[in-house]
């Protein structure tokens, strides 16, 4: 038989882990959205990981229900209280960084388009 303060320190770790999960999602929220099928997949993955880590590492095999409800919890306490915080810090920090890079973009694209007719001009040339 299981020692309760077993239970509730392994269901504490869960919780921790699954705050961990939220954090991490919340990163990678600034990711732009078309890559958000990326993104999700690399979440998934993370959160296969923790489940595997959770089970057997902390856990030793001992799997219950308990557990995966303890990840679901402290990504829910993560996602409704600190987490709302560090989202619009994140949303600031990424519109001024879709700015900077928009910016470049446009540079970019300039730049490649004066090369192509540089190019054209200069094959053109040789070409007679």
């Amino acid at each position: 038989m299981t020692q309760t303060s077993l239970l509730f320190s392994r269901f504490l770790i869960a919780c921790l882990l699954g705050g961990g999960l939220g954090i991490f999602y919340d990163l990678l929220t600034v990711f732009p959205r078309c890559l958000r099928h990326l993104t999700d997949g690399i979440f998934v993955l993370a959160l296969f990981a923790c489940g595997l880590y959770l089970g057997f590492q902390i856990c030793e095999g001992d799997l219950r229900l308990s557990y995966s409800a303890g990840l679901f919890a402290g990504f829910l306490l993560w996602h409704n209280t600190l987490g709302s915080l560090l989202r619009r810090v994140i949303s600031r920090i990424s519109r001024f960084l879709g700015g900077i890079f928009s910016q470049i973009w446009m540079i970019c694209k300039k730049t490649a388009k004066n090369i192509s007719v540089f190019c054209k001009k200069t094959f053109a040339i040789v070409k007679k």
